[in-house]
């Protein structure tokens, strides 16, 4: 924000909801952030969500803030999900989630929900995709005897594991646009996604409340035949 420029513009994205990554800061220091983006002159935010988020937290960048998309590559997406891969699909219901073992991505909740439908006797499978530790995760797992959850790691190409699946989740916390749902979207995916930043440009009203019980509701309704 401080480089001083002889010629050329300064532009500044928004990958996710200021209003989250800035809940709990001081006057103090939005106002120093609402200076830093009074010296771009473009502030370009990846979804209506992230601008709107953004502009009720500064409503004085108002006329600065544009829409741009990011962009998916869709016959690449589709000639990488043909790759084989060692791994076969189960004789059960395959959930796919894919994403980097963060907060924000929601597995925690999400682990507690697929724990709670396993008790009930529900029958699927879930592979999650994604580089991060997951020491929790495991340990949680393993804890809860949740044999039905694969841990997958980091994968160059994620694409022929989203082709296997019956449905991609997306339970996260938080998103810009999710590139995952827009990959899943390319191969012809059914996906359920809490109502993050970006979703419902994406999937329409096709959303569940961003909360667990949703997420469980949402699974239960799928596992029942009552999607």
């Amino acid at each position: 924000a401080n480089a001083k420029l002889k010629h050329g513009k300064k532009l500044t994205w928004l990958h996710t909801s200021t209003e989250l990554s800035q809940k709990g800061k001081s006057i103090v220091a939005l106002k120093q952030q609402e200076n830093y983006y009074s010296a771009f002159q473009k502030i370009v935010a990846v979804s209506e969500g992230v601008k709107q988020s953004f502009i009720n937290l500064f409503p004085s960048q108002k006329e600065r803030v544009i829409v741009v998309h990011n962009p998916i590559d869709v016959n690449n997406i589709i000639k990488k999900s043909e790759e084989r891969i060692t791994l076969s699909h189960p004789d059960c219901p395959l959930f796919v989630s894919v994403g980097r073992m963060t907060p924000a991505k929601g597995y925690d909740r999400y682990l507690k929900v697929i724990n709670r439908l396993v008790k009930d006797g529900f029958r699927f499978e879930v592979w999650i995709i994604g580089g991060g530790d997951r020491t929790e995760y495991e340990a949680f797992s393993r804890s809860n005897g949740l044999t039905n959850v694969r841990f997958l790691g980091n994968q160059s190409n994620p694409y022929p594991y989203m082709e296997m699946a019956d449905w991609i989740v997306i339970p996260s916390l938080i998103e810009g646009l999710s590139t995952v749902v827009m990959e899943g979207i390319t191969l012809g995916k059914p996906i359920l996604a809490t109502d993050c930043p970006g979703m419902r440009e994406l999937l329409g009203e096709s959303v569940v409340d961003n909360n667990e019980d949703s997420i469980e509701d949402g699974l239960r309704r799928i596992l029942t035949g009552n999607q």
